[in-house]
This record gives C-alpha cells, structure tokens and sequence, in this order.
C-alpha cells in the first residue's frame, strides 16, 4: 500500500475532548481502520522527515524521543477507537 502524507498537513493535531493528537493516524482510524498497522511506519517515517527539514538533524535528534512517544500513544488510541 503507498500512503501520500502532504508534507505541510503531517503535523497537523486534532484536539478531542480527552487531548490533542496528530490528525492523520485518527482520520485513518475512522475511515479505513483495517490499514491503520501499515501505516504507522509511512506516519513515522514523513513526521521524521518534516521535523529534520524544517528545524534540522541537531534538533530532530533532541525532540525525537518526544515525538516518537506522541505517535505511540496517538496510534495507540487511534487502534483503541479502530
């Protein structure tokens, strides 16, 4: 399966009554939940790109635990709602 993230939306956040979390694993949860697995990998993947692009490897490699632990707990509860 090929997913196309647009690289300005990948970053994008939904806010939800019980927090805010990254719009693309909900939406794909909600509208096509049997790829929500494959897919985790192509989010990872653009959300680690973008972040080297617009602030650089130096800050990629501070933030990205951070980041990581967001799209765990985002995919996590995209799975949960699935």
């Amino acid at each position: 399966m090929k997913y196309v993230i647009e690289a300005e939306r990948v970053m994008n956040t939904t806010k939800r009554a019980d927090g805010v979390f990254f719009t693309w694993p909900l939406h794909l949860a909600e509208s096509h939940p049997s790829l929500l697995a494959g897919f985790r990998e192509a989010f990872e993947c653009a959300v680690r790109r973008r972040v080297r692009h617009v602030w650089g490897q130096a800050q990629l490699n501070r933030v990205w635990p951070g980041v990581a632990e967001a799209i765990s707990e985002d995919f996590a509860r995209a799975e949960a709602t699935a």
